[in-house]
């Protein structure tokens, strides 16, 4: 049962890999994506048989979006997922503000994933399931990739899913000036120090 309540200065987000992560919201299984917005509050617990995540901290934009979560069942999202050549892709989160988009992909076995929309504003990847390949090395199941903004180099040109195919999380848009500059929770990198700026 809940027993603490934690506020989030500067956002998560975050993939439930394994087991169930429930808070005062409900119960979110493996194939979550969760999102909780700048100053919002919950009380995270898990039952004795724990949980996985893949989270993100502190680096979401202070556009004013409110502290209502976002929970999105990644298995009901691919149902109206986009069908291209390559698979599906399903949009799970866009801020027209800063132009960050999250997209949930399925990839199918063996095909390239092409240089899609939102790259240019630097393109992150994380491997659900499945394998990409990327040039000559393979990235397997819960690997993290990322590509820099402006023109895409040529190693994202060769990203492909394995034999088995890829379910891959892709994010977007959040490495541009623009969108760094907007984040609630600001980083001094001479001095390692967090600082809060003002909401706007």
């Amino acid at each position: 049962t809940p027993s603490t309540y934690l506020s989030h200065i500067g956002g998560e987000e975050f993939l439930v890999l394994e087991g169930t992560f429930k808070d005062q919201f409900g119960e979110f299984p493996a194939g979550t994506y969760v999102r909780n917005p700048i100053d919002s509050v919950h009380a995270p617990w898990v039952d004795d048989d724990g949980c996985t995540i893949f989270v993100k901290l502190l680096q979401m934009a202070d556009t004013g979006e409110g502290t209502t979560p976002l929970h999105v069942n990644l298995a009901h999202a691919k149902t109206s997922a986009v069908q291209h050549d390559f698979g599906q892709v399903a949009e799970l989160y866009q801020n027209p503000k800063t132009g960050e988009c999250v997209e949930m992909c399925w990839i199918e076995p063996n095909q390239q994933l092409p240089i899609l929309p939102g790259a240019e504003g630097g393109e992150e990847f994380f491997v659900m399931t499945g394998s990409l390949q990327c040039q000559d090395v393979e990235y397997s199941k819960w690997a993290w990739l990322r590509f820099p903004l402006g023109s895409p180099v040529p190693e994202r040109q060769t990203v492909t899913a394995g034999s088995e195919g890829a379910q891959v999380y892709r994010k977007t848009g959040h490495l541009t000036e623009k969108s760094l500059s907007m984040e609630k929770i600001q980083i001094d990198f001479e001095t390692e120090a967090l600082k809060a700026t003002a909401t706007n």
